[in-house]
């Protein structure tokens, strides 16, 4: 049997939550590694250790009548695994434990053998006004008719990535260099175009290209700030204040009206709402108010009055144990539930990943069955990497 690891070490972080970036904090203060248990993995969600963004969030939460809401944290972890058929263990534990949840994750988390986090997703969830009402028949003699004990990974949320040029430095520079080596491409990075290099990165600059650009070699207007490493990414930023956002693909999806966030996952989140006449090529906006670049995320909001018929691909947590829930705090936007879930990984889930993330009575979503609604940069799961979901609510 695999030995437990006793820290998994996170590759990527994104953090999508307005008030981390809000209050200056970046993601290279968080943890790089995570600590598990032989449960099933159970992060303490970051954000914890970081207070003031505590109490922004529960000051965002204030509605106009100065009454709190309930406030959600959903941390995702892509996990890699160590056993080449961890799809097949996964159907297996599925199986042999159809109704113990618990049981279910203590095993597939020793076989599966996981190895490290490829990506971690901090995202703030939305409590729909069914879910909400739900809560509150809890006080008095009105006893809720469902109970949320399920999660559901879903597709749904209208998505798209912004176009542009991207690359990777393929060798590391020093400061004041004013060139940027590239192993191709670098002749697609035309006179004027302002690109990042080290994009969240600690040494993450702003330049501009100038002409000469070969295959192999981008020049710049003048010396970069800052040195830079083999592997850092090089992406064309858009300056603020664009009424439309160029996409790859999907951007007629986009329609008037629509909420949406753009940069999702970065430290230029914002929201935005879709205008009329976008395109599959362009999405028409309000002006943006931060800068964007080539390959950020365009991603629907999820909504209070969200209440779905059903939904796609959807795969089911099953009924979660109480195992599965902690309770903590004390005082007013400090009670917390908080529940924790590995997917495991699974060959046949869609290739383009998992956008939506819902709380559910049941695992076939059905108008009325849902409380809460997390979409995201897409979450990826395949025949070895699975996603682990720890969701928790706040009053």
């Amino acid at each position: 049997m695999p030995r437990i690891p006793t820290h998994l070490e996170i590759l990527r972080t994104r953090v999508s939550v307005p008030a981390f970036h809000e209050a200056g904090h970046t993601v290279a203060e968080l943890p790089g590694v995570v600590p598990v248990n032989d449960r099933g993995h159970t992060p303490a969600c970051d954000l914890v250790a970081l207070p003031d963004v505590a109490r922004r969030l529960r000051r965002q939460a204030l509605d106009d009548a100065g009454d709190l809401r309930p406030v959600g944290i959903a941390t995702v972890d892509r996990i890699a695994y160590g056993h080449s058929e961890a799809a097949a263990i996964g159907d297996w534990c599925r199986r042999r434990f159809p109704d113990d949840s618990d049981a279910r994750q203590r095993a597939y988390w020793r076989l599966a053998a996981p190895v490290g986090i490829l990506e971690r997703i901090v995202a703030k969830n939305v409590i729909t006004d069914l879910g909400a009402t739900n809560m509150l028949k809890q006080i008095g003699s009105a006893a809720p008719a469902t109970y949320y004990n399920h999660l559901v990974l879903a597709t749904g949320a209208v998505t798209a990535q912004i176009s542009g040029q991207v690359n990777t430095i393929s060798a590391g520079i020093a400061a004041a260099v004013t060139s940027v080596p590239v192993a191709s491409g670098g002749t697609n990075f035309t006179n004027g175009m302002t690109i990042t290099l080290g994009l969240g990165t600690a040494n993450q600059e702003d330049v501009t290209v100038t002409t000469g650009a070969t295959a192999t070699s981008i020049p710049l207007t003048a010396g970069t700030a800052h040195s830079h490493n083999a592997g850092d990414p090089i992406n064309q930023r858009y300056a603020s204040g664009a009424t439309s956002l160029a996409v790859v693909a999907g951007g007629a999806s986009f329609t008037n009206g629509m909420s949406f966030s753009a940069g999702v996952g970065g430290a230029n989140a914002e929201s935005l709402t879709a205008g009329s006449g976008s395109t599959g090529t362009s999405v028409v906006t309000g002006a943006t108010t931060k800068e964007h670049y080539a390959n950020d995320w365009l991603i629907q909001n999820p909504l209070t009055s969200d209440n779905p018929s059903s939904v796609a691909s959807g795969y089911d947590s099953g009924a979660l144990t109480s195992g599965a829930y902690t309770y903590s705090g004390t005082g007013a936007g400090n009670r917390q539930v908080q529940a924790v879930y590995n997917f495991p990984a699974a060959s046949g889930a869609p290739s383009s990943g998992y956008t939506d993330l819902w709380v559910a009575s049941t695992g076939t979503i059905a108008a009325g069955t849902t409380a809460a609604h997390i979409t995201g940069v897409p979450y990826l799961v395949n025949s070895t990497t699975g996603v682990s979901v720890t969701y928790s609510d706040k009053m």
